[in-house]
């Protein structure tokens, strides 16, 4: 739950709650910094296929999170979807993958290579895989 914050603007009183989980000048936490790596299904589907096969190209992974995703925007051509899918994973998933180590990408060549992430990460990433292969299951 965040702070709840009081500011005075004239005579009415002004209630927010802070969203950030604590004050403006603290550092993100291990488990925040592993769930936003996780946050974009993008990212998640195109690590599912990563760990199951270590290397693949930018378009195999495009086209393979595009199908993934292809629930989402059905109503995009799918020549689209794929080439909207391929630019996001090269300028906004590849890079925050390979700045934490997870993956590393040859942007000459345009492969991916997964790499052994720890032993959290992976565990989180498995339990997110379970969760959306089966997401009803009772625990």
């Amino acid at each position: 739950m965040g702070d709840v914050i009081n500011s005075e603007h004239g005579s009415d009183a002004e209630c927010r709650i802070r969203t950030d989980g604590g004050d403006t000048g603290s550092e993100q936490t291990v488990v925040d910094r592993l769930l936003g790596i996780l946050a974009a299904q993008r990212r998640r589907y195109a690590l599912y296929y990563l760990r199951e096969h270590d290397v693949a190209t930018v378009d195999e992974l495009a086209r393979l999170v595009s199908e993934e995703l292809e629930d989402a925007s059905a109503s995009t051509d799918t020549d689209d979807r794929v080439d909207e899918t391929r630019l996001a994973l090269r300028h906004v998933d590849l890079p925050k993958l390979t700045a934490v180590g997870i993956v590393e990408y040859d942007y000459r060549s345009e492969t991916v290579r997964y790499r052994q992430p720890s032993a959290r990460f992976a565990t989180l990433l498995e339990s997110c895989a379970e969760i959306e292969r089966n997401p009803f299951a009772a625990d």
